[in-house]
């Protein structure tokens, strides 16, 4: 017999930056469940990498989840450090458009530039975190 499926099991160990929480408060019912639904794949290992390394674990990667629903944004989240309590942190929801154009960047090339990475430095920080449970129950 197939397990039930436990949304909070699948993201007890995941938090949301405050900025990440204020996006999804603004989405509209469908966007937003289809980012909490891409949230829960977060721990299956869902992820793409992004070419942007987190300050706090040098040597690893943000990663993105992209939503079923064509016009919700892209998850990013990181790996947290043991030091940080382990687990998840979705740093923030990025619009589809800024999305492509971050893939149109990496694949011409543009991230391997002395510019490219100065850009991809100033995605690495992110304050104040928030439970996933208690935002998507």
């Amino acid at each position: 017999m197939a397990k039930p499926r436990d949304p909070a099991g699948e993201i007890a160990n995941v938090r949301l930056s405050r900025h990440a929480v204020s996006a999804l408060e603004r989405l509209d019912r469908s966007e937003a469940h289809a980012v909490a639904e891409a949230i829960t794949r977060i721990n299956s290992g869902a992820g793409r990498p992004l070419r942007i390394e987190p300050k706090t674990m040098p040597g690893d990667r943000y990663q993105v989840v992209v939503p079923d629903h064509p016009a919700a944004p892209v998850v990013i989240y990181r790996r947290l450090a043991s030091s940080e309590g382990g687990g998840y942190l979705v740093t923030a929801l990025a619009g589809r458009s800024d999305y492509e154009g971050y893939e149109r960047a990496e694949r011409d090339g543009f991230l391997d530039s002395a510019a490219g990475q100065f850009v991809t430095g100033l995605a690495a920080g992110v304050g104040g975190t928030v439970s996933a449970a208690e935002v998507l129950k």
